[in-house]
């Protein structure tokens, strides 16, 4: 408990003067109709349902693993044209389910947020092996960035705050509100919209639930993803 105390308290006095800009995109995934608003398109496959968020409600697509190469659900978001040449910034509110901590689960992809594969072209945040992952590629040579699992370990069963900050050159993972991984990578875009809690519908489903997420086409700064985090623990 004080240690927590201690970061919480750190975390403010970082974010005091911290402003947040309002995000260029925006969903709660409180209901079929928030997605809906949001520009969103719920994909078949895996059971779309509504489940107690950390703030109203969040989807779930399931809290079991799908076998590799089924349909897994996930929403697209086609009228978000985010630039991920360009500085941006994903946040997004999950819980993981308990299965994740099983063998079969420690070792699956468990997408968060993307449009690209391994090996990219495109962005991929996932959770795979323990620790959690950013990557592009050309299509035939991955650059990613990713978590130590002894120093960050990934919360099971529980809401967390993940983000990831490009500036441009670098990209950068935190885990509610602190810094988790940090390294350079070269983003390659493709044509597909971003899609949430699978792999474009097709793959690795996210056992668990989304409850808020928010896209900025602009890199924020470590004192502003202090007050996010702040604002979301509160």
């Amino acid at each position: 408990m004080k240690n927590l105390l201690c970061a919480l308290l750190a975390l403010s006095l970082s974010a005091l003067a911290a402003e947040v800009p309002s995000p260029l995109f925006h969903c709660t995934f409180d209901s079929a109709e928030a997605v809906a608003a949001a520009g969103g398109k719920t994909l078949p496959g895996g059971k779309a349902e509504w489940v107690e968020g950390r703030n109203g409600r969040a989807l779930s697509f399931g809290t079991e693993l799908m076998p590799n190469n089924q349909p897994s659900g996930g929403v697209f978001f086609p009228k978000w044209q985010l630039d991920p040449t360009k500085p941006f910034t994903i946040l997004a509110a999950v819980r993981l389910a308990p299965v994740a901590a099983t063998p079969k689960g420690f070792r699956s992809f468990k997408d968060i947020i993307g449009n690209g594969g391994t090996r990219g072209p495109g962005i991929r945040m996932t959770i795979f092996y323990g620790f959690f992952l950013f990557n592009s590629g050309d299509g035939k040579t991955p650059a990613s960035v990713q978590s130590q699992p002894a120093k960050a370990p990934v919360p099971i069963d529980r809401w967390f705050q993940l983000a990831c900050v490009f500036d441009g050159k670098t990209a950068t993972i935190y885990c509610d509100g602190k810094p988790v991984a940090s390294g350079p990578v070269a983003i390659r875009p493709n044509r597909r919209p971003l899609c949430v809690l699978s792999n474009n519908g097709n793959a690795y489903g996210f056992p668990g639930a989304m409850d808020d997420l928010k896209v900025w086409q602009q890199a924020l700064t470590a004192e502003q993803m202090a007050k996010l985090y702040l604002d979301y623990a509160e």
